[in-house]
């Protein structure tokens, strides 16, 4: 259940730093600036935009490799266990 809410926050946080991204475009695009200026500020947003990802994707691959380990240390705990069959004699 807990890995559904991670996914959920991370996916929530992905979608809000494409709309800011989106709606910061948008808005250097329509304010009247030199060309210039419009390429600077589009430049210092990619750059942020990337720092952001990055920091998104490092976060969910550390929760991936979190329910990785979890599947891996059920599975083997799975294996362990008699099944229902043996357990019967």
């Amino acid at each position: 259940m807990a890995e559904n809410k991670d996914s959920d926050v991370l996916g929530i946080i992905a979608a809000a730093l494409a709309g800011a991204v989106i709606g910061a475009a948008i808005a250097v695009l329509l304010t009247p600036k030199t060309g210039e200026e419009v390429r600077r500020e589009l430049k210092e947003s990619l750059g942020e935009l990337t720092t952001k990802l990055k920091e998104v994707g490092s976060t969910l691959k550390e929760k991936v490799e979190e329910v990785v380990e979890k599947v891996k240390k059920e599975k083997e705990e799975a294996e362990g266990e008699p099944s229902p069959e043996d357990a019967m004699g």
